[in-house]
């Protein structure tokens, strides 16, 4: 559980970077929780799906497609 930790601590930091202004930053988070692989990050992604811009949109996306268990959340 220890290990889990600071996995967990970085997660919630970057599901906060979802709300950037900058829709770069916003993208990098959401690889970032790709990467991560934090299925409680999935309802943050999806609440990010009519973000305004496009590249946003795209990346969120390819993130929900690395959380293969969370289909049902996703569909």
């Amino acid at each position: 559980a220890r290990d889990r930790a600071p996995r967990a601590e970085t997660a919630r930091a970057l599901e906060a970077a979802l709300l950037d202004p900058d829709w770069r930053v916003v993208c990098e988070a959401a690889l970032g929780l790709a990467a991560h692989r934090d299925a409680q990050s999935v309802p943050k992604l999806l609440d990010r799906l009519t973000h305004p811009s496009p590249h946003v949109r795209r990346a969120i996306v390819e993130a929900l497609a690395s959380f293969p268990t969370q289909r049902e959340a996703v569909t």
